[in-house]
């Protein structure tokens, strides 16, 4: 049995693993979001925000590259991961302690007392999170996804506990926070105990010297990745208050469900996976448009669903006091679509060596972005996302060119790729619109037009995936467990 053919079947495996998590995690996840929304008030979200960006930036910094870094190498010592772990928990115990002696000013940036002491409890996550960055990186880069998942789901559960449990005992935005510490520490702990190294302290600057150029354009990255995220966050919490922030990081999540849902799983086992095969381009080109093709297919009718059933959704799931979320959910979700694939090409300037590359192109993207966000702001949370929804798709089909370039591809192979995917997309949407409008002006409204439009919906798209073909077909069902592929329907979908 060849070493290739293992490869591939744990890849197939790593991404099963991942799905599975992430299915069950996006289940549970929504339905937590769904009862926070009924116990806890926008501006409560707002406020956690607000800290957020702060231990965001924290976050970004303890991190260090570390995972990148340990995956990324062909061979790593116990003296550098010695190293690495001692470094990170120095940066992290920095960084806790800077943010909590910088909770005052932030509180005063945003004009708002109750920021103060939300920051400072959160500044405790950086020191608590260095202790399972190591784990972690050793489990991607065996391809532990198995682990992984399970590491996840249980931290999922702690926090939905947490979250749910204190917010009906009227803890308001403290329910969330108290969460967020117990979920991290959960998680290091975890993260430590399910990998076979041992936490140990030492360091060894011959061993980290080698990783330091890397680590370091790998931070550069996440640093404008971080502002190009959270600029946005940052300028309504300043000018429109915490309410308004409340509203516009709801339909935030709402854009993330595709990336979090789908994007992530291929990304986890993208980046390892392209570091084995970097010296054959040929080979690599066609797993990067395996893997955009594979995310298309499930992403690209998510967010067109989700932006053409919004407003009976937000009504029916959250309620009347969330109804601003649908136009900020209506815009922001096409660009779901985008920025789904969107985040593949990084992982392509990883592995072929080129994260000085992919640090200098997010350079000039941040700045279009955060350019973008202070033009939109006279206009509230609209204009924002409006602006944010204009400069995504050049960004990201110039993105796109420079990743297919370094492996002698261009954009028309990527489009090639896509194509049937973005045909049964749109017309699947065409036809959920149509039948929406229809019932409404019946007089159907709420969950009677959800029950009919999404089920309808994912009958039409099913049927234009296996009119159509798309190549990532094959791969989606080779995820497939044996008795799901077993199954009728998913036999129908395969058969000519």
């Amino acid at each position: 049995m060849s070493d290739r053919w293992l490869d591939v079947e744990r890849v197939f495996s790593g991404v099963r693993w991942l799905a599975i998590g992430q299915v069950v995690g996006l289940i549970a996840r929504f339905a937590v979001s769904v009862a926070l929304a009924h116990l806890l008030a926008p501006e409560d979200f707002g406020l956690l925000t607000m800290a957020g960006v702060f231990t965001a930036l924290g976050g970004l910094f303890s991190s260090l590259g570390v995972g990148p870094a340990i995956v990324q190498r062909p061979e790593v010592s116990i003296p550098l991961l010695r190293s690495l772990a001692t470094v990170g928990f120095v940066v992290g115990a920095g960084l806790s302690g800077a943010l909590v002696l910088g909770s005052g000013f932030i509180a005063e940036f945003y004009g708002d007392t109750r920021v103060a002491p939300i920051a400072a409890s959160l500044a405790m996550t950086f020191v608590v999170a260095s202790l399972g960055m190591v784990p972690e990186g050793l489990l991607q880069r065996e391809l532990r996804f198995n682990r992984l998942v399970s590491i996840d789901l249980a931290v999922l559960a702690v926090s939905a506990s947490l979250s749910v449990g204190l917010a009906l005992a009227g803890l308001r935005v403290w329910a969330l926070v108290v969460a967020n510490l117990g979920g991290t520490a959960v998680r290091s702990l975890l993260l430590v105990a399910s990998s076979p190294w041992r936490l140990a302290p030492g360091f060894d600057w011959g061993a980290i010297r080698g990783v330091v150029g890397f680590s370091a354009s790998v931070m550069g990255f996440n640093g404008t990745q971080y502002l190009q995220r959270n600029s946005d966050r940052l300028i309504i919490g300043r000018a429109l208050g915490a309410i308004e922030l409340g509203y516009y990081d709801y339909a935030y999540q709402f854009y993330m469900y595709p990336l979090e849902s789908v994007t992530v799983v291929l990304i986890k086992v993208m980046f390892p996976t392209f570091s084995r095969i970097k010296g054959d381009i040929e080979q690599l080109g066609r797993a990067f448009l395996r893997a955009n093709g594979a995310i298309a297919l499930i992403t690209f009718p998510m967010t067109v669903g989700l932006a053409v059933v919004a407003d009976p959704f937000v009504r029916f799931v959250f309620g009347e006091k969330w109804a601003p979320v649908i136009t900020l959910v209506q815009i922001l979700a096409p660009v779901g679509l985008v920025q789904s694939i969107g985040a593949t090409p990084g992982q392509l300037f990883l592995a072929r060596g080129r994260a000085a590359l992919r640090f200098w192109w997010s350079v000039i993207y941040t700045t279009i972005f955060v350019a973008a966000f202070f033009a939109g702001i006279p206009w509230g949370i609209l204009g924002m996302a409006s602006a944010y929804a204009i400069v995504t798709i050049p960004i990201n089909i110039a993105g796109f060119w420079l990743a297919l370039r370094l492996v002698n591809l261009d954009l028309a192979d990527l489009w090639r790729t896509l194509r049937r995917t973005t045909a049964a997309t749109a017309g699947m949407g065409a036809g959920v619109a149509v039948l929406r409008l229809a019932l409404e002006a019946s007089g159907v409204r709420g969950v009677v037009v959800l029950s009919i439009c999404i089920p309808v919906g994912m009958l039409i798209y099913a049927a234009m995936t296996r009119a159509l073909r798309p190549e990532a077909l094959q791969d989606l069902f080779r995820l497939l467990s044996p008795r799901i592929q077993r199954s009728r329907p998913a036999n129908w979908l395969m058969l000519p």
